[in-house]
């Protein structure tokens, strides 16, 4: 008789070797010299939460386009401060419309009053983040939206006040 398994010859069914996803890590959360808090290698989880925060947005401005304007839930500037490359993000609703060759022109942070659908709620709305390499610092005002966002997308928070 071959060597062959049973499975091969289908006796037997031959049950699927999906990998099981990674358990998404515990972020922690310390206190820091400037007067903010740190959350550690916080920044690949702020990524995934962007993605779902922009998602709806993505729908919302497909169904605006006709009116020439669009809204990004998330505005980003870029520093150098002491030899450090620092990103602050800041949460909103920041409206644009179309200018001359496509170009986007800044409108302003409130609706425009002919678009007749309202915009999707933006759940850091408010809040602004330092991205310290892959460190994330946010104001302590903020932090307690920022554990709420964490939580909702199934990070667990250690944090100690």
């Amino acid at each position: 008789m071959p060597a062959t398994s049973r499975a091969r010859r289908g006796g037997e069914k031959e049950e699927p070797n999906e990998p099981q996803p990674e358990p998404l890590p515990v972020l922690t959360i310390v206190p820091d010299v400037s007067g903010y808090v740190r959350i550690i290698n916080g920044k690949t989880a702020l990524e995934t939460v962007e993605i779902r925060v922009k998602e709806p947005y993505y729908h919302y401005n497909s169904m605006i386009s006709s009116y020439g304007y669009f809204i990004k839930p998330v505005h980003k500037v870029y520093k150098v401060k002491q030899g450090r490359r620092l990103v602050y993000v800041y949460y909103g609703r920041y409206w644009f419309r179309r200018g001359e060759k496509g170009r986007a022109v800044y409108a302003g942070s409130t609706k425009p009053s002919f678009i007749p659908f309202e915009p999707p709620s933006n759940p850091l709305e408010g809040v602004t983040i330092i991205i310290d390499g892959p460190d994330l610092l946010v104001s302590s005002t903020d932090v307690d939206k920022i554990i709420g966002v964490l939580s909702d997308a199934g990070f667990k928070v250690a944090y100690s006040r």
